[in-house]
């Protein structure tokens, strides 16, 4: 997972150099040198509020599911997640400020032991874009920092062949930096692991779906649009509600709530971290006690923007909810990173799973007992 803190970050493989900014409230409104500025465009914003719900309609109304974004792999995000950052990498900039506020792209993440990009993601909306709206430039200023806000809104699968799928998307590497040094976004071919195919095995070989092997190159201004299904909600809905299996995966969600009680307890309780035993990203200094946040404050805001806890008569929902909240954003670094691996879960039970896994491991890290590292 990418880490996050208040101070800079250094890139990994996969993950760009950027920096997360103190928590403030959020607005759809991009705070933006150029909207501060006296000749600001209220024209501008209005364009961009139409494109809000440009977006939103996208989704709405798409009849068959399938939808062409572009794609970036970067971190695994889940639906109600936000995530805040700064980047200076131009590629990535100009992506968010060509597709703008409200602008939708589609993010999954890398299978470090298969080294691949998973299929499963999350379809994501632009919510805060400080940059200007279309070039490189605004007011005559240079773009060399980008600041955003993400938030995730539903799961999604990128379409294409059963097995040996490739695909021209956004990813981190050190290929993509001409000086060799540090990891850019570029656009490229990558493969996807395939673990669980069925799902893609089912889709029809109709005219309508474009294969991803079928997406071109990168044309200037524009970005590689890659055929992703949206649908992966309404159908893992009606596959648990005819499995006929149901009551024990009930009977599992149950007993996985009151492991997500236990976690959250001891997970909001600054004495849990006095044990210098308890791993947690987020302590000032490894070893020491002090934390760069309050646990508490970061888990009532994380709740805030999940929502309510499912209900363990909808599974599924259930552990995308419990991994939303033990992986959080930003992270406290206490339970192992479990949403990639989530996402590629074929069944509710299979993600009742992962979610049981890392929460009694991250609970066996909190009781000082088993630390993650």
């Amino acid at each position: 997972m990418a880490a996050f803190s208040t101070g800079p970050v250094s890139a990994t493989h996969d993950t760009p150099h950027y920096y997360v900014p103190s928590p403030r409230s959020r607005s759809l409104v991009p705070l933006s040198s150029s909207s501060q500025d006296s000749s600001f465009d209220m024209s501008e914003l209005s364009r961009r509020i139409e494109g809000l719900q440009t977006a939103e309609n996208v989704l709405a109304n798409d009849s068959d599911g399938i939808i062409s974004l572009p794609v970036i792999a970067f971190d695994a995000l889940l639906p109600n997640q936000r995530m805040k950052g700064r980047t200076t990498d131009r590629t990535f900039g100009r992506l968010l400020a060509g597709l703008g506020l409200g602008g939708l792209f589609c993010m999954v993440s890398v299978n470090h032991a298969h080294r691949k990009v998973r299929r499963n993601g999350v379809i994501c909306r632009i919510e805060l874009c400080d940059a200007p709206a279309s070039g490189n430039s605004a007011n005559g200023r240079a773009m060399t920092a980008v600041d955003f806000q993400l938030v995730g809104l539903r799961r999604c699968r990128l379409v294409g062949p059963p097995t040996g799928m490739k695909a021209r998307i956004g990813r981190w590497r050190r290929m993509y930096c001409p000086d060799g040094e540090g990891s850019k976004l570029g656009f490229g071919d990558e493969r996807f692991v395939d673990v669980y195919d069925h799902m893609a095995s089912q889709l029809d070989d109709d005219n309508k779906l474009v294969a991803a092997e079928d997406a071109t190159g990168l044309p200037s201004k524009r970005w590689t649009q890659v055929p992703v299904d949206c649908d992966v909600d309404k159908g893992d809905k009606i596959a648990q509600n005819e499995d006929p299996e149901k009551e024990q995966v009930v009977e599992r969600a149950h007993a996985v709530i009151a492991l997500l009680d236990k976690w959250e307890k001891l997970a909001s309780d600054v004495k849990t971290y006095e044990n210098t035993d308890v791993v947690a990203g987020s302590r000032v200094m490894k070893g020491q006690p002090g934390l760069r946040v309050d646990p508490a404050a970061l888990l009532r805001v994380v709740r805030k923007d999940i929502g309510p806890r499912p209900s363990p008569e909808d599974p599924t929902s259930l552990a995308l909810w419990g991994a939303s909240l033990i992986n959080p954003l930003p992270s406290l670094g206490v339970a192992p990173e479990i949403r990639g691996k989530l996402l590629e879960s074929p069944s509710a039970m299979d993600k009742l799973d992962v979610l049981e896994a890392g929460l009694k491991r991250s609970i066996g890290n909190l009781e000082g007992n088993l630390p993650l590292f």
